[in-house]
Formats: C-alpha cells, structure tokens, sequence
C-alpha cells in the first residue's frame, strides 16, 4: 500500500526526510521535507518538522493546523542555537482520514497524483523560477537551467506565520496513487519519466526506492526522498 526511500546521493550529509505513519484513530499519513541550512541544520529542521507534524497529528489537529504547528517547532529549534540561523525546510503531505484524503504543501517538494488518466502534479512550486514561469519572466527551459532553480519562496522556518497551500479533500476509495517527492527526484525525472517508472513497477512497496534510485542513475547529485501511497482498492 505504501513505500518510502531517502538517500544522501552524492552530497556529504542528507537533509530530506520521509515519514509514513498510521496514526492513531486510523488516519494515514506520508510527508516528504527537504531541509535548508548549513551542515546539518537543514537535516535538523526536516526531522524537527516531521516529528512535529506527527506529533501535532496524532492528537487530534487537521493537516493544516498540523504544519503550522511544524512551523513552529523549525523555528523554535533555529531559535536554540545561532549556528541555526536561517535553518527551515520545505514540506508536502497527503493525509487520508477515512474516505477522503488532502494533500498540504510548503515549498517546491511535490506531490502527483497518478490514475489511469495519467499523471498530474497536484502541488504548486514555491519557488522564484516557478512563479517567473507562471509570470511569463522565464521560460520553462530557462527555468531548468537558472542559478535560482532552487530557490524557495516559501518554507518552514522563514516567518513566524506560514501559508500552507492546501489540496482536497478527494475520494480515498478512487483508484489512484500519490507519489511525494524533493526536487532531488523532480529536478531530473520529468513527469513522464515518473509515470513511465509507476507502469512498469508492480509493487508499490518498490517503487519509492525505484524512483530515488532512477534519479541518481541519471546524473542527480542531490539528496533524494520519496513517498508514494496507493488509494483505493477493496476495503477503501
């Protein structure tokens, strides 16, 4: 039903982070974080986050209240020490509550949506490329490849109060599969490269680990982390 894989890839420390998780109550959780900062504060601010999310889930708060909450643990923790100045990490999640499921995002870690229509990037970069494409400032060739294709707009751990883009809520019991990913994986495998990957991967339990490898095999020199949820099906 799930499957989730990180690796360094050719950096000297890893700063994503990946979580699936039932919670209690029965809800369904996986998230995807890819930290910034030096050494290892950016690895810090996406494990602070994602314990945070957990956390603030599995009492009881919505997905959105959940990472506001992680929000302010990232700053919380940067605020301990002055080497963490400037630490934050970005943030996409899919929570499946009973019949319906959201997706929340902060940052330009992505989430798609794949059924038998094809693929769709559920999420909207935060990032100052994405929002030139979307301006007509550049183009998307330019956008691959600017000095500032990595440049975030949004994070957590920048402000105090974060805007948290939420997606949903959609039917759990259609068939379809949300796949979470940094762009260590969407820098280098385009859309069809992702979809490609899904059809010829049985198994979901392989294929997190199958898309972050693909993506190192083919020149990608950053951190990679993905999730990847199956929805739908008997039960649902």
């Amino acid at each position: 039903r799930s499957s989730w894989y990180t690796d360094r890839g050719r950096r000297s420390t890893n700063q994503d982070a990946v979580v699936v998780r039932t919670l209690p109550g029965g809800r369904e959780l996986a998230a995807v974080c890819d930290g910034m900062g030096s050494h290892n504060e950016g690895g810090l601010a996406s494990h602070v986050a994602l314990e945070a999310l957990v956390r603030a889930l599995s009492d009881g708060s919505q997905l959105g209240e959940a990472v506001e909450r992680a929000n302010r643990a990232v700053l919380d923790a940067a605020s301990k020490s002055p080497d963490r100045n400037g630490m934050g990490t970005t943030l996409v999640a899919v929570l499946r509550d009973g019949a319906t499921y959201e997706i929340a995002n902060v940052g330009d870690s992505r989430a798609y949506c794949i059924d038998a229509k094809g693929i769709v990037q559920v999420t909207r970069d935060h990032s100052f490329v994405a929002e030139a494409v979307d301006t007509g400032r550049m183009s998307e060739a330019e956008a691959q490849s600017s000095p500032w294709k990595n440049a975030v707009t949004r994070s957590l751990g920048a402000e105090g109060v974060v805007k948290v883009d939420l997606f949903g809520r959609y039917d759990a019991s259609r068939p379809a599969l949300v796949m979470l990913c940094t762009d260590g994986v969407h820098g280098v495998l385009q859309a069809d490269d992702l979809l490609d990957i899904v059809k010829r991967t049985t198994d979901v339990r392989d294929l997190a680990r199958t898309l972050g490898e693909q993506a190192l095999i083919n020149g990608g020199e950053d951190n990679v982390a993905v999730a990847a949820v199956r929805l739908g099906g008997p039960g649902d």
